[in-house]
């Protein structure tokens, strides 16, 4: 039987993800887009696929979702509340 629930899980984290980029991350002339979150059946790990452009900031924006990137699992667990959190 198929479960849609990480399809459900995943459209909503990257629903959560867009506001939590745009409040947080400020990079000059650079447009930050989520294109897919990939979740795991058991909802133990997701993998977020962004788009950067132009592509020479890229490797800026990459270095600073990476530092912040407990900081926004935190935040996902706030807004989202549920158990696991990927």
């Amino acid at each position: 039987m198929k479960t849609y629930r990480p399809e459900r899980v995943s459209d909503l984290i990257i629903e959560e993800l867009n506001k939590i980029i745009i409040k947080e991350i400020e990079v000059p002339n650079a447009l930050i887009t989520i294109m897919d979150v990939e979740v795991l059946n058991d909802l133990s790990q997701a993998r977020v696929k962004i788009s950067v452009f132009p592509s020479e900031k890229s490797e800026l924006v990459l270095k600073i979702l990476e530092k912040r990137r407990k900081h926004f699992q935190y935040l996902l667990l706030r807004q989202m509340n549920i158990r696991p959190m990927p």
